[in-house]
């Protein structure tokens, strides 16, 4: 007691093999994506990591051959 932890922080790609299982992503799309999430990780920015693994998802995604239908 008295010890004070330090709280684990979350990072986009916490949350890419969740989010691209959902959406039934190829290998292909799944490493674009976590290439891009690395190298986004250079960058500092006060956005949610939610927030940017979706946006690389729909990113890679639309540039793929695969595009996914949207749902509204």
């Amino acid at each position: 007691m008295g010890k004070s932890m330090e709280m684990g922080t979350n990072h986009a790609g916490d949350y890419l093999r969740g989010f691209c299982s959902n959406l039934g992503t190829s290998n292909e799309e799944v490493q674009a994506v976590q290439e891009t999430v690395q190298k986004a990780g250079e960058f500092h920015n006060r956005r949610s990591p939610i927030s940017i693994a979706a946006a690389i998802i729909f990113m890679i995604i639309q540039l793929s051959d695969s595009k996914k239908p949207r749902r509204r």
